[in-house]
């Protein structure tokens, strides 16, 4: 029986210190774009369907070209027709426009707090192991799209990975309608990383 994996996709973005460590143990695997006598797509199909789960890794350049753009939403669209669980990691530093129509885990993380690295370290090994993934997230639903998804960190506010919004808790559409403060449960990030969201252009969702 194959040895379980874990599919990252990712562009314009440093691997996290806890993924390359996964990658070094074959528990992680990247997209092979090579020419071959299999076509890619066919090859990283195949990929994607034999993982445990996939990871989107978001990167300050992984916009900029269409090429990247292209290959990481077909590669979305293949995990969503197989139902497999996407989990979306985007630094709390660098933020990056990019919509990305389906996942079922959103974690904004800081690449400099050791608590983070942990809970990566964490997540790869319960997939590994066959184990429930870290935590459970909070479930929310996007007001904007619905597109529906569990966060995993404790912002006040960020941009729904979805439709690129501003997005707050409980469905809050505004900056000065914050409920309450996000359970303490949830991956606590310093206090100049609460508040991520951004004012990315109008996007094809109005």
């Amino acid at each position: 029986m194959p040895e379980p994996y874990i599919f990252l996709i990712r562009s314009g973005a440093s691997l996290p210190e806890a993924f390359s460590e996964a990658k070094a143990e074959a528990e992680i695997r990247e997209p092979d774009y090579t020419p071959g006598k299999i076509p890619p797509w066919l090859r990283l199909r195949e990929q994607v369907e034999n993982a445990v789960a996939v990871f989107c890794l978001k990167g300050p350049e992984i916009g900029e070209s269409a090429f990247s753009v292209n290959w990481v939403s077909w590669q979305l669209g293949v995990a969503a027709a197989m139902e497999k669980p996407v989990w979306v990691f985007e630094s709390v530093r660098s933020p990056t426009f990019l919509p990305l129509p389906y996942l079922t885990d959103y974690v904004p993380f800081d690449p400099e707090d050791k608590r983070h690295a942990e809970f990566q370290r964490t997540l790869v090994a319960n997939y590994i192991q066959g184990k429930e993934p870290t935590g459970t997230g909070l479930a929310e639903m996007c007001p904007h799209c619905s597109s529906l998804y569990a966060i995993h960190t404790a912002v006040l506010d960020w941009n729904c990975p979805s439709c690129q919004k501003r997005t707050y808790w409980k469905g809050a559409d505004t900056p000065a309608v914050v409920p309450y403060l996000p359970p303490s449960y949830l991956l606590q990030v310093q206090d100049d990383f609460r508040q991520i969201a951004r004012e990315y252009p109008q996007t094809a969702t109005g």
